[in-house]
């Protein structure tokens, strides 16, 4: 099981860091964040965490709390680093549980908290000046308009207005917001052309692009993270506490590094640089702006020997720096302040605030890590899906982020397929919109592949983009389909006369070993190594359709479900086994995977229509363990890589579930919509990659990935 550490490194040079990174990465180690050139936070197996202690560079690798010693080598930062480490692994209090659980699932847009401050992507700070550059006059407001908000009447009212004029929904999601965020603005965006209209978005968005860096976010990479604490120096001025600091750092932490955890290739990073600044202004009042004090805070900002003026430039100069000298794709700028400002979070210009206004928004200091998961998913594309009060999203086909991703889980119009999103509420878990949003691989719509099938397909891949499928024909034999890199081919016919699903797995480049159970419900085999063999009789008594699969080269092994309904165990090495009986009242067929040598996880459907696991360490049998779910057909499972696990089923609904295993925890339930006729069989042809084949309802082969 992976387990979170913190690995302190000796005083090397920066470019001495980004080889420790590179080494780390290329063992299969996850990075979650780096600390300057002083630590890095990782995911990692017992066996990893050698590895990490035997590297150079590493000073000390902590699993648990550690002391905080004075000594001369002991720096604030370093200090900041423990404390804040400390502190994620200390159990919450009973009175800190009890108020996180009771906000917990909480709708971000439940009218008993702020209104959250609308998300567009139409830089709020560069509107003004293009429309001055156009020439275009601001209008005139009404004195019987607020030019504080906009109510949620009116936003409606926005929102069917440029509807009318744009016919683009994803455009009209952005102007919409833009007005309420700036109501004076609302009769001048709401008078101009749409010609104008479109021009303007098509420019603005364009801005987006900030220096050499990449137009379009995608959150994958390396990302550099400047937190900018801002504080008074005035006495009785607006200051946090010294345990207020180190929560807000902490929290902050865990948002991104539990976004950094879910990613499917484990292809994210932070790397954090801290400033902690005093400012000597008076505070303003829950309607001000944040300049009064951004503006005289990255005057004293101080990065790796860089100064800055005091203005809204030097947030894209520090976010360059950063970028530059840590070499990463993107960076970020998050601000932190006791100040009183309008909002209490919001996101866009590279740049998320977080502003203790009403107590966090009423949400509480202990929310801080969701929030600002919620706001940096902004910056990389995604849109919210929550409604109630304030600008609640209203459709499901806006797209959003650099591939265009609907907004499928809006709960305007999502229904019964809405599931639990960061972007729609209090909870640590995105859903597959959000997560294409943002650039992650993501799953694509399902492909139909013809035939005319009575089973479950079953795939495997021996090799980079190669893929086989087989599955029954109405003829009862078996049938074989092929991807062979640029296009599908077959289906070729095999023979045999089978029940249920035939099997398939492969041990070696062009080899394919597939398995059925026969009318007089024995094993049967035949493999593929320059031609097919015959029918092979393995024996046993089968009642359901068999799973196989290789762990090393001349190595299967092959389970299904007995007459008396347990599980049963065929294994091959130079010479077939008998059958081993692994117990458990099985439900379903069995599916296995394998991500190790000596290592095999099973999976069966029990009784009660849950999903149950069993696995094989090297040494001994695990017992059943529950993992939930409602699973209405025979699983499907597949490894891309050291302690991971995919899993799929048709669910409620006969939809398509997903639960994964990262290394540390059982991830989902995720649906993936599509109505199954049958269950999953899936396979991988590379890191991240993942291929699903289902029987649809016309008995045709359907095929959904995710790469």
């Amino acid at each position: 099981m992976k387990k979170r550490l913190l690995v302190f490194l000796k005083k090397v040079l920066s470019e001495t860091v980004q080889n420790i990174i590179t080494q780390l990465k290329e063992a299969d180690i996850t990075i979650l964040s780096q600390y300057e050139d002083m630590a890095i936070e990782v995911e990692a197996d017992s066996n990893q965490q050698k590895q990490i202690k035997a590297l150079k560079n590493v000073e000390s690798v902590h699993d648990k709390p550690i002391a905080e010693k004075k000594s001369k080598s002991l720096t604030d930062e370093k200090s900041e680093i423990i404390r804040a480490w400390n502190m994620s692994l200390k159990p919450p209090t009973k009175s800190r549980s009890k108020a996180v659980a009771s906000t917990e699932g909480v709708s971000w847009g439940d009218p008993r908290f702020d209104a959250p401050k609308p998300y567009t992507k139409i830089p709020e700070e560069a509107i003004r000046e293009a429309l001055k550059k156009k020439k275009i006059s601001i209008k005139e407001v009404p004195a019987t308009r607020s030019l504080k908000k906009i109510t949620q009447k009116e936003f409606r009212t926005v929102e069917r207005e440029l509807q009318d004029k744009l016919k683009d929904e994803t455009k009209v999601y952005h102007f919409s917001r833009l007005v309420a965020n700036n109501p004076d603005l609302k009769e001048t965006i709401l008078d101009l052309s749409t010609k104008t209209l479109d021009t303007l978005f098509k420019e603005l968005t364009a801005k987006l692009q900030r220096g050499p860096e990449e137009s379009c976010w995608k959150m994958n990479g390396s990302m550099s993270v400047g937190v900018v604490f801002v504080e008074s120096s005035k006495t009785g001025g607006p200051k946090f506490t010294a345990t207020e600091r180190t929560t807000l750092r902490t929290e902050i932490q865990t948002g991104l590094n539990w976004l950094a955890s879910q990613h499917p290739a484990g292809n994210l990073n932070w790397v954090f640089n801290y400033q902690y600044t005093s400012i000597n202004v008076n505070n303003g009042t829950n309607s001000s702006t944040e300049d009064y004090w951004r503006n005289p805070a990255m005057a004293k900002v101080n990065y790796n020997g860089n100064t800055y003026a005091a203005n809204w430039n030097s947030v894209a100069q520090y976010r360059e720096h950063m970028r530059t000298k840590n070499n990463s794709a993107h960076a970020i700028v998050i601000f932190v302040t006791p100040f009183a400002t309008e909002w209490h979070a919001y996101a866009s210009g590279s740049r998320l605030t977080l502003a203790n206004r009403n107590n966090w928004g009423g949400w509480g200091i202990n929310v801080i890590d969701t929030i600002t998961a919620h706001e940096v998913c902004h910056l990389y594309g995604a849109a919210d899906e929550y409604t109630g009060s304030g600008t609640p999203c209203t459709s499901c086909t806006t797209k959003h982020g650099c591939d265009q991703v609907a907004n499928g889980n809006c709960k305007a119009c999502a229904g019964s397929a809405a599931v639990p999103c960061v972007m729609d509420q209090n909870a640590l878990t995105l859903c597959s919109f959000t997560r294409g949003q943002i650039g992650w691989p993501r799953w694509r719509g399902w492909e139909g592949l013809g035939g005319i099938i009575t089973s479950k397909p079953n795939a495997v891949s021996w090799g980079t983009n190669r893929i086989d499928v087989v599955a029954r024909g109405t003829d009862s034999a078996v049938h074989h389909k092929w991807w062979d890199g640029s296009q599908w081919r077959g289906w070729e016919k095999l023979g045999g006369q089978i029940q249920g699903a035939p099997a398939i797995c492969s041990w070696a480049s062009g080899r394919l070993d597939i398995f059925a159970t026969g009318m007089n419900h024995h094993l049967y085999h035949m493999w593929f190594q320059g031609k097919w063999s015959g029918w092979e009789d393995l024996g046993g008594l089968l009642s359901s359709e068999p799973t196989a699969v290789s762990w090393s080269n001349g190595r299967i092994d092959v389970f299904a479900r007995g007459l008396d309904s347990a599980m049963y165990h065929k294994w091959f090495q130079g010479s077939w086994s008998g059958w081993e009986n692994l117990g458990g009242v099985l439900g379903s067929a069995p599916a296995v995977s394998s991500w190790a040598a000596n290592r095999l996880d099973c999976f069966v459907a029990g009784m009660d229509h849950k999903l149950y696991h069993k696995w094989w360490n090297g040494s001994a049998w695990s017992g059943w363990e529950n993992l939930g779910g409602t699973v209405l057909d025979n699983p499907g499972a597949v490894s891309w890589g050291p302690n991971r696990i995919d899993v799929f089923y048709p669910g409620t609904n006969f939809h398509m579930m997903h639960k994964w295993w990262d290394g540390s925890a059982w991830k989902g339930e995720e649906d993936l919509g599509g109505i199954l006729s049958s269950g999953v069989g899936v396979s991988s042809w590379r890191k991240g990659r993942v291929d699903c084949f289902v029987e649809d309802l016309n008995s045709a082969m359907s095929h959904q990935w995710c790469s």
